[in-house]
């Protein structure tokens, strides 16, 4: 199952490396999964583009957890929680809200077993 968010958040959290940090992991433990690997979180700026942000990315058991944040995009991000496990996207969405300073978001929900998106078998080699 994936949760996904694109949102509106405050620009400064997005900006903060030392809390997106704290922000995965509390998220995580609040999903029930575990850590792998991380949180690792990478900075970057294009030269010549004004977009610059950070991202924290999480290898869990269970698959991956990924936010990237562009604070000077009004503190636009892109959040997803990708799992084997079922969790509870409301509990996790109402984290998100609260733990990014979220103003608006859309939500998508994807669950094989309920419909999500086919996967496309590979033609043989």
């Amino acid at each position: 199952m994936e949760l996904r968010l694109d949102g509106y958040g405050d620009a400064k959290v997005l900006n903060n490396a030392e809390y997106l940090v704290h922000f995965q992991r509390s998220l995580i433990a609040k999903a029930g999964m575990r850590i792998v690997w991380g949180p690792n979180i990478h900075s970057y700026k294009e030269p010549g583009l004004p977009d610059a942000g950070l991202t924290a990315f999480t290898l869990i058991a269970e698959s991956h957890c990924v936010l990237h944040g562009w604070p000077e995009r009004d503190g636009y991000f892109e959040f997803t929680l990708s799992s084997c496990k079922t969790f509870d996207v409301n509990k996790i969405e109402d984290y998100v809200q609260m733990a990014l300073g979220m103003r608006s978001s859309v939500r998508r929900e994807v669950d094989p077993e309920r419909g999500g998106p086919h996967v496309l078998a590979m033609p043989p080699l």
